[in-house]
């Protein structure tokens, strides 16, 4: 949007029509854009430069994009996590044991924590060095996460498929649904 009109944007890199999942600019106002195959693009000084399997990732689908308080870029596809250290990719799925799954969102909080959301394994929190798992079986009534937000005061919201919102006080989830009001 510019001055009050929409701008279209097409990568000229661009091989064939793709969905175009996610967006994000980093803390160097670059544009991180996800799409549905064909990998990675990043808009930088008005180029466009593509990331995909040739690049050293194992999809070419993404659907959630941050970045965290030490600068690496996070990104999240069906099957693998993956952080960019600006000039390094890795598997953090693999590095780490998590296991493979549909991830949908992945975001950073006010400490530094990124949060993940996985379809069939509920969230992960990575703190420093270690993966936390809270199962949705066990933390949200056995309902799909669907999208997680940061609140300005800092707290985790967490909506889900059929089992209302959560709240993360720091140890535990609470639950708001129709029964609250």
């Amino acid at each position: 949007l510019s001055e009050g009109s929409w701008s279209s944007y097409i990568p000229d890199n661009l091989v064939q029509p793709a969905g175009f999942y996610s967006a994000f600019f980093d803390q160097e106002n670059n544009g991180w854009f996800g799409t549905s195959g064909q990998g990675l693009f990043e808009l930088k000084d008005n180029i466009w430069l593509n990331y995909f399997k040739a690049s050293g990732l194992n999809e070419n689908s993404f659907y959630g994009l941050c970045e965290d308080g030490r600068h690496n870029l996070w990104f999240c596809s069906y099957a693998d996590i993956y952080r960019f250290d600006g000039l390094n990719w890795s598997s953090v799925a693999k590095t780490y044991g998590i296991s493979s799954d549909y991830y949908r969102q992945i975001m950073d909080d006010r400490d530094g924590n990124i949060w993940l959301v996985s379809d069939n394994n509920g969230l992960y929190l990575f703190r420093g060095d270690n993966w936390t798992n809270f199962p949705r079986n066990t933390y949200f009534n056995s309902s799909y996460i669907r999208r997680l937000a940061l609140s300005p005061d800092g707290t985790i919201w967490a909506g889900t498929g059929y089992a209302g919102l959560y709240k993360y006080n720091g140890t535990t989830w609470i639950r708001y649904s129709t029964e609250q009001g």
